[in-house]
């Protein structure tokens, strides 16, 4: 089908750019000039991103000219996507909405400080009929491709946002430090305060994520045999299962067609309901749709372009488990695919994920080591990941320079690094742990699981894990020398799959999840669903693990509700301390649970206290804190409009009558002084309408004396006369009007 010729658009259709960045900051066409290096063709909307951004994403949109083998393959498409840290602002286009279109022009970049880099060379690893064989990432769907006729359909789309709290991007900003006065002061100093850094690390700063769509081209009629071009989707959101379908669409459609299809594509995406955080979304494209789910609010940090309280309203202490749904980031990642050849060490993985220790990931393409990072930090769910972690992370990225002035001894900051250029390996030597993903077809990534064994793991004294997946033979013993005494630069000369680290792992492999795997076969349709059954043993399986390992949190964020025939007026009770030494000390004694304990070492409690002092628990506990104790709070509150006030004062005594009223007016000025400021509820009216009449009623009971002296209040009597006018009788003076006038006659004398 020609789908250039089909494509209709409507001359008055433009898109809503606001409503555009509620998914997506920019679309951009990025060519690899010979003489200019890197070249933004285009870009929509303009000026969405500030120039020193445009460099940063120019250089992210190709593969290392390292990273890819020759092949005879014409075209080469591949697909991957990364992430970096914002720096400076960009000029606001959104204002010029009604006349922003883009320029037709090309920008080459200032690449003056990064010209020491070739990307020129049109290399493949691909197959005859072009397709990645890097791609055990999961990214090629061809069922997604037959989308591509439903987007050149002009029939208009639209969607309506449902009641449910959304995750609206079109503002970003960082959520203000909050002080926690429950938190001990013997806890690491990450805790005293939170915003003050955000849950990545970050300072203040926020991400850009770029889905990457590129293509290499082989002709000999070209300077060096071929070009490259790629096609980027810019995001403050990591929602993998929206983008790629969509980059799916896009990608092949700007070959197509050209920059038009940005700008298409742009259409229908403004026209997007806002993003519903934890549900299954329907995004039109044309006359077809994508269906997606999106990671709930409890999975994400907040510098995902979303305020503190928003995700705070978002999540509840410790939310029920449904499988039905995603728990957390890049759910649809292929954990098992990607490290089949070292599934004995997916639970060292998640160990040094949620302490937060450093990581890098090398793997022979982009696709595999954005991937592989995605997967790694799929395996914390329901904890969010608060390490900042690069899919795709190269020597131009501005962090690179602070990463390569360390010197020997220096502490390696909790980053998870992916990358394909053999260049980390001598350049990041301070990184603790090294992990080799993304074997060739014909190598340890398709090693049957008949060959593999539960207690295979082989480990020399320097830490060096293999997969020991396959037979013993002399050739396997050479190579395993080899790599035990030339470490990670073994890798050099050839690839292997493997993890070089000195850490001491607690959690052991689970046989019985081991054995419940299935064979994937040797056909690509029996292992692309084969893996689907095996990412889903997998991940409820770790998904049962952190949970279990969060469990002895839980009675630091057990919430307190009324009790039957008590008073929900007082004030109450606050959620128990944190101490970290007290905390440590319970749990020594109580151990860590029946489901831990068949699956850690003795060692289990060193696990806790790496966990304490690094970087995913104090962003995940305030959250969670702040989630309980705004649970309470509105439990309360309902008890309170729900609460017979006649029944609960007639057994008090005369103080304590005192005491309700007061809390009652207190609660009262809260409840209107939310609705002045925009920040009521639903049932706000009706719950200003309960306690100014409970108020009332404790008033009436109170004695005469006792009333006098409340009604010297001027603001006091202005409510209580107020809310009686209603319910006296006509020719009968109220009761605050016979004690307003007794209180005035008695100073009067």
């Amino acid at each position: 089908m020609n789908r250039a010729s089909s494509l209709k658009l409507d001359p008055c259709s433009r898109p809503d750019l606001i409503a555009l960045r509620r998914w997506v900051v920019a679309f951009c066409i990025i060519r690899f000039d010979l003489e200019q290096g890197q070249v933004i063709e285009e870009c929509f909307p303009p000026a969405s991103v500030s120039q020193d951004e445009e460099l940063n994403v120019a250089f992210s949109s190709f593969p290392d000219s390292m990273s890819q083998n020759q092949n005879s393959a014409s075209i080469h498409d591949c697909m991957f996507f990364f992430r970096f840290r914002r720096r400076g602002t960009a000029p606001d286009a959104l204002k010029a909405q009604e006349d922003s279109v883009p320029p037709d022009t090309v920008r080459p970049l200032n690449v003056e400080t990064r010209s020491n880099v070739d990307n020129s060379d049109v290399v493949s690893s691909t197959g005859d009929d072009g397709n990645d064989e890097g791609g055990s990432g999961g990214w090629t769907n061809s069922s997604v491709l037959s989308a591509l006729a439903s987007v050149l359909s002009p029939r208009s789309i639209g969607g309506e946002s449902s009641g449910k709290q959304v995750f609206d991007s079109a503002e970003l900003h960082n959520s203000p430090p909050v002080e926690h006065p429950h938190l001990s002061e013997d806890h690491p100093p990450a805790m005293q305060r939170v915003g003050s850094q955000n849950a990545s690390g970050t300072d203040g700063n926020d991400f850009l994520y770029g889905y990457v769509f590129n293509r290499q081209r082989q002709d000999q009629r070209l300077k060096r045999g071929g070009e490259q071009k790629s096609v980027v989707i810019l995001t403050r959101k990591p929602f993998s299962s929206v983008f790629k379908p969509l980059l799916q669409i896009l990608g092949p459609l700007c070959f197509d067609i050209g920059k038009k299809a940005l700008d298409h594509v742009a259409t229908f995406v403004s026209r997007w309901p806002s993003p519903v955080l934890g549900e299954l979304m329907d995004l039109p494209i044309g006359s077809a749709s994508l269906k997606a789910y999106l990671p709930p609010a409890c999975s994400l940090t907040s510098d995902y372009g979303s305020s503190y309280d928003e995700f705070v309203s978002a999540m509840a202490p410790f939310p029920p488990l449904n499988h039905s749904i995603p728990q957390g980031l890049f759910h649809e990642a292929d954990l098992f695919g990607m490290f089949r050849g070292i599934i004995l060490q997916i639970w060292m993985l998640w160990e040094l994920l949620i302490i937060g220790e450093p990581m890098l990931i090398i793997a022979p393409t982009p696709s595999q080591c954005s991937e592989a990072v995605a997967c790694i930090v799929s395996l914390a769910a329901p904890l969010p990941c608060s390490v900042d972690f690069r899919p795709y992370f190269t020597i131009h990225d501005h962090d690179f320079s602070h990463l390569n002035s360390l010197k020997e001894g220096d502490q390696f900051p909790p980053m998870i690094l992916g990358v394909t250029n053999f260049f980390f390996l001598k350049a990041l030597r301070s990184i603790p742990h090294v992990v080799s993903v993304g074997g060739s077809v014909a190598s340890s990534s398709k090693t049957p699981m008949a060959a593999r064994s539960s207690n295979g793991r082989k480990q020399d004294q320097q830490g060096l894990q293999l997969s020991s997946l396959k037979k013993f033979s002399p050739s396997n013993l050479i190579h395993a020398v080899k790599m035990r005494r030339d470490g990670p630069l073994s890798l050099m000369t050839e690839h292997k799959e493997a993890v070089w680290s000195t850490y001491q792992p607690t959690t052991k492999p689970d046989t019985a999840v081991l054995n419940r795997l299935v064979d994937a076969g040797v056909t690509p349709r029996v292992e692309e669903s084969m893996s689907v059954v095996n990412n889903e043993i997998l991940r409820r399986h770790f998904l049962e693990l952190t949970t279990n390992f969060l469990a002895p949190f839980g009675p630091y964020l057990r919430v307190t509700t009324p009790s039957e025939g008590t008073s929900p007026f007082v004030e109450p009770p606050s959620l128990p301390s944190f101490h970290t030494h007290e905390f440590l000390g319970n749990l020594s004694e109580r151990g860590p649970g029946k489901f831990l304990s068949k699956r850690m070492r003795a060692n289990w409690l060193d696990l806790y206290r790496h966990f304490l002092k690094g970087r995913n628990f104090s962003p995940w506990f305030q959250r969670r804190r702040a989630a309980a104790e705004q649970e309470q709070h509105r439990l309360w509150r309902q008890a309170r409009i729900r609460a017979d006030v006649r029944q609960i004062t007639a057994k008090m005594s005369e103080l304590e009558m005192v005491d309700s009223f007061h809390a009652i007016e207190r609660y009262y000025q809260r409840e209107l002084e939310s609705m002045r400021s925009g920040r009521g509820c639903e049932d706000s009216v009706l719950a200003c309408r309960k306690l100014k009449g409970d108020l009332q009623i404790v008033f009436n009971v109170l004695p005469k004396d006792v009333q006098q002296l409340l009604l010297l209040n001027p603001q006091r009597a202005a409510l209580l006369q107020g809310s009686l006018e209603k319910s006296r009788v006509p020719g009968h003076p109220s009761v605050v009007s016979v004690a307003l006038e007794k209180s005035f006659s008695g100073s009067a004398r």
